[in-house]
């Protein structure tokens, strides 16, 4: 919220949604069509791997700023947790957002299985 503002976030989440639910669905169907599942499967984990590797990277790197690191006990995340879940508007913003993603992924999966059964489309095109 700080860097985006509170006016923003809107967008941000509007332009996760269509990337997550939308976009992304579609150009992994035909990624998986085009270059078969285990390429497309050793495609995907690559993607899924390399944040985690520019991470490693970032952090073996001599990095000369002057950022001190976040060096957090167990308790002080902890109690930072605590304070989070004492506000109730950030709590029922992420109840009514997980169960949002909830009821797209039960409808997905019914619409996907009565795409199969009902319209007789085959696995590739409900993929998509």
């Amino acid at each position: 919220m700080k860097s985006f503002g509170a006016k923003k976030v809107g967008w941000y989440n509007g332009s996760m949604t269509i990337g997550g639910s939308f976009m992304g669905p579609i150009i992994g169907g035909i990624a998986a069509i085009s270059m078969g599942f285990t390429s497309y499967v050793i495609l995907t984990g690559a993607f899924l791997l390399m944040p985690l590797t520019v991470i490693f990277a970032n952090k073996n790197s001599n990095n000369n700023s002057k950022v001190k690191s976040n060096n957090s006990s167990l308790i002080e995340v902890s109690n930072h947790y605590k304070t989070l879940i004492k506000n109730r508007i950030l709590v029922s913003a992420t109840i009514i957002g997980s169960l949002n993603t909830a009821f797209f992924i039960v409808f997905t999966t019914f619409i996907t299985v009565l795409v199969i059964r009902d319209l007789g489309f085959s696995l590739d095109i409900a993929a998509i």
